[in-house]
């Protein structure tokens, strides 16, 4: 069973009249997150991030190249392009948020 995606606009309920838009070169910053202790990882806690981006938009991401004890609300981010995981011979990838270093 496969799903279309959503493509129906909250506020006018128009179908299909979106513009592409890119996050990948925008920064964004932490609006909430969670740090999940239960989650299997290679690196625990797992951290997930609600991340407001520059001219708008919002979205969940996992963090990455992160200090736990250092994401806090307002913390600035941006998106990088990670190995997710491999399975039978295939990379697989997906965006993740790391914080901006100085």
């Amino acid at each position: 069973m496969t799903t279309s995606p959503i493509r129906v606009c909250a506020v006018c309920q128009a179908v299909d009249d979106f513009e592409e838009y890119s996050f990948a070169h925008r920064k964004g910053t932490v609006f909430s997150y969670t740090q999940d202790m239960l989650a299997v990882a290679l690196d625990p806690p797992t951290s997930v991030a609600m991340i407001d981006f520059e001219g708008g938009g919002r979205s969940l991401f996992d963090l990455t190249d992160r200090d736990p004890d250092q994401v806090q609300v307002g913390m600035e981010v941006e998106m990088t392009f990670r190995k997710v995981f491999f399975d039978r011979g295939l990379n697989n990838y997906f965006w993740k948020a790391r914080p901006i270093r100085c």
